[in-house]
């Protein structure tokens, strides 16, 4: 192999390094996220009560971003046990599924307002907690290195050596 097919193995398996990372680190944040602060109450003084958190595990939140998560796992699994590139393709596309569901989630849970009765509303105020906004930049992870698997070349693939001149 000359030094020209090295350095393109070198490139390939740093793209592909980069893109596995990309999906380790986003299970990760999808799967820690939600033991979390997901959602904050805080009560009017006049009740005389103490702040309450809830993790999303509490919530019942959890489960799309552990589908996220694993989502990310099977891809990556998959990509190391990859030979060809269309299943480099395939586990890709589930990689960018996984992240574009749990970046779903997390946008809904962002911008979706926490249910608190009418009758207490100036009492009580619920805000959304940091665990949320890690689950979702845990999906986005997620997504970029579905992403990047789709464009990066398999890194396993044989460089054909130059044919010898005839003469």
């Amino acid at each position: 192999m000359g030094p020209n097919g090295a350095a393109l193995k070198e490139r390939k398996s740093m793209a592909n390094r980069k893109a596995e990372m990309m999906l380790v680190l986003g299970a990760i944040l999808s799967f820690v996220g939600p033991a979390l602060n997901f959602v904050k109450v805080t009560y009017d003084q006049s009740l005389g009560l103490a702040s309450e958190s809830q993790t999303g595990y509490d919530t019942g939140d959890s489960s799309s971003y552990l589908i996220a998560g694993v989502l990310a796992i099977i891809a990556l699994v998959g990509v190391m046990a990859a030979k060809s590139g269309g299943l480099r393709k395939g586990m890709a596309v589930l990689a960018i599924l996984g992240g574009a569901f749990g970046l779903l989630a997390g946008f809904i849970d962002i911008t979706g307002d926490v249910d608190v009765p009418a009758e207490v509303a100036d009492l009580v105020e619920a805000s959304t907690g940091i665990g949320t906004y890690v689950v979702t930049l845990g999906a986005i992870l997620i997504l970029i290195g579905g992403f990047m698997l789709f464009k990066s070349p398999v890194s396993d693939a044989p460089v054909t050596p130059a044919a010898p001149p005839t003469v």
